[in-house]
């Protein structure tokens, strides 16, 4: 099953940790209405890896066949060519202002730098997730055929204990590894940035991805149920990570919004009211299409941007420039290198 509606959201998303991480300390971005909704924007790489669950599910859940090789190839074709080029690109940047050592490179090509807490962000620092995807990409497999023979029942508590396991992580344990280790920022790393941490957030996806076929299943008509959930899911996420409170909680990234992300995924999905019709009209699933390029060519886009005009930082101007000339780009190699290449790696 396509749910077209959803595919935009992954734009939005991109586009919030953009401004995350060049836009935060820019006028009106640090302004006080909305300085802690962009500080804490990057609570929408833990939204990317909820919808992956959920689109995957959709996608896979009522195949009846399904192989996990095939499966496997097809999202490397789909995410490894231009994560490559966009490594190589920062990989040329970086290595004429400062070194780089074997281990780094190594694991930013094999993606397997998320589970090495002192390499992570050392090169094309969004990549990171794109490392722990690949994780849950493997998992995948063995998680649907594990799921498809338990009951809803199950899968719900299953989900919600994970989920629950978490948060108590996060709360009462995690905190105490500074005391530890003698390297705060390798901590912070870990915690915040470790795959196995996300886990319940890619989980948590599949749920709903299980909810959404069951509804759409009964074929009833829930008139304009679906758009008032989304859009109160919507408002409480804003609403939350604008609080003061939980401006220094890191804790938003790995997965404590997942109820929340469900109330907004699966009432667009089933949602038929005017605006789930704008995000399913094909030029905005195209940008949701191009959000996977904006995303892993925003850090090396952003050095060669400020190179071009002899800047070392953004102001308001150069930040809406260079969001224009990341959107064009990543347009044009989604359109001419990525489904290409995607389509060459299937065929051969």
């Amino acid at each position: 099953m396509y749910v077209p509606q959803l595919t935009f959201t992954r734009f939005i998303a991109a586009s919030c940790i953009v401004f995350f991480h060049f836009g935060n300390s820019i006028y009106p971005f640090n302004s006080q209405y909305l300085s802690n909704v962009v500080m804490n924007a990057d609570v929408a790489v833990s939204f990317f890896f909820f919808l992956s669950g959920m689109v995957l599910t959709l996608s896979y859940w009522e195949k009846e066949k399904f192989s996990a090789r095939l499966f496997v190839k097809k999202r490397l074709a789909r995410i490894y060519p231009l994560y490559i080029l966009a490594s190589l690109l920062t990989l040329t940047i970086l290595m004429t202002h400062s070194s780089l050592f074997w281990d780094e490179i190594v694991s930013e090509i094999l993606m397997i730098q998320a589970w090495n807490p002192e390499v992570v962000l050392k090169i094309n620092y969004p990549s990171w997730s794109i490392s722990a995807e690949l994780f849950f990409y493997c998992l995948f497999p063995f998680l649907i055929v594990f799921l498809q023979k338990k009951t809803f029942s199950f899968m719900l508590i299953f989900t919600l204990g994970i989920w629950g396991v978490c948060r108590y992580w996060e709360f009462f344990v995690e905190r105490d590894l500074f005391y530890f280790f003698e390297n705060a920022q390798n901590v912070t790393n870990f915690i915040i940035l470790f795959p196995l941490f996300h886990l319940n957030t890619f989980i948590f996806g599949i749920l709903a991805g299980v909810i959404v076929l069951k509804l759409k299943r009964m074929k009833y008509s829930y008139s304009i149920f679906p758009f008032i959930t989304w859009i109160i899911g919507s408002f409480l996420v804003v609403y939350f990570i604008n609080q003061n409170e939980v401006k220094y909680v890191y804790k938003l990234t790995t997965g404590l919004f997942c109820p929340l992300f469900m109330f907004v995924t699966v009432g667009l999905a089933m949602d038929e009211s005017f605006i789930s019709r704008l995000f399913s009209h094909k030029y905005l699933v195209y940008l949701g299409n191009v959000s996977y390029a904006v995303y892993i060519l925003q850090f090396p886009i952003a050095m060669i941007y400020l190179k071009l005009v002899s800047r070392t930082t953004f102001n308001l101007l150069h930040i809406v420039l260079y969001y224009i000339v990341l959107v064009i780009i990543s347009s044009l190699l989604y359109s001419f290198f990525e489904k290409k290449a995607q389509r060459w790696i299937l065929k051969n």
